[in-house]
C-alpha cells in the first residue's frame, strides 16, 4: 500500500474552520477542529468535487462552502440523498503533532469516481 505521512502541529490547527495541508504535490487533506474533536478529510467535496477549504465547522460537522452540504465530523457521513460520504483520513495525535497516513491508491480512485 503506497502511503504519505502528513504531519501537522496541533497549535497551527485553527478552531471552526478547515486547516489545509498538501501532500502528493497535487492533493491536500483539511484538518478540522471543534472543541476538544479532531477530524481529518481529503480536500474534496464528494458532492461536486470542489475544494472545501473555505468551508466551516458547525455542530459537529464540515460545511461546504459551495452548497452548504454537511458532512460529520465523526466519520464523513452525510443525510443528503445521492452524495457519498466525505472521505476520513486515518490521524493519530504523536506529542504535539497531528500525524494523518493517507493512503495514495485510495485518494486516486476518489478522483476517479464519477459526481
Amino acid at each position: 500500500m503506497a502511503t504519505e505521512t502528513v504531519k501537522v502541529p496541533l497549535q497551527d490547527i485553527p478552531e471552526g474552520r478547515p486547516y489545509r495541508v498538501s501532500f502528493s504535490d497535487r492533493r491536500a487533506i483539511l484538518v478540522c477542529k471543534e472543541g476538544d474533536t479532531l477530524a481529518v478529510f481529503l480536500d474534496r467535496c464528494p458532492h461536486q468535487g470542489m475544494s472545501m477549504r473555505h468551508g466551516t465547522i458547525l455542530q459537529g460537522k464540515l460545511v461546504c462552502p459551495y452548497h452548504k452540504y454537511q458532512f460529520a465530523l465523526e466519520d464523513g457521513s452525510t443525510n443528503m440523498r445521492r452524495c457519498e460520504p466525505a472521505t476520513a483520513i486515518p490521524f493519530e495525535i504523536q506529542g504535539d503533532m497531528l500525524v494523518a497516513t493517507v493512503d495514495l491508491h485510495e485518494v486516486e480512485s476518489v478522483f476517479q469516481r464519477p459526481l
